[in-house]
């Protein structure tokens, strides 16, 4: 028999599991067409495989390079490159439960 205090344990898992659930899906939304390419999507593989920190920390380096590269050069950096480094970092939050 469960004790009332192991059971509200229980109950603060699933809750805190269902929040990680549905910030790691909202935070997937804002993600680029090209990596959607059917009912198993790279980014959750990533996720399955606990690969998925390693994969986010090393794209918001190869695009903070990128964006160094340019600066470096003169260019003008692409804002498309920051967004992708905001997402990733949104990304990384939702993984881990964070708002």
């Amino acid at each position: 028999m469960k004790s009332i205090e192991g059971e509200q344990v229980e109950q603060d898992r699933l809750v805190s599991v269902y929040t990680e659930d549905m910030l790691w899906e909202k935070a997937k939304e804002n993600g680029s067409d090209h990596y959607k390419t059917g009912s198993v999507e790279p980014i959750d593989l990533y996720r399955a495989a606990a690969a998925f920190i390693p994969f986010a920390l090393c794209s918001i380096i190869k695009y903070a390079f990128r964006l160094l590269t340019h600066w470096r050069t003169g260019e003008p950096m692409n804002p498309k490159d920051l967004d992708k480094i905001i997402d990733y970092a949104q990304k990384i939050k939702a993984h881990q439960g964070v708002a």
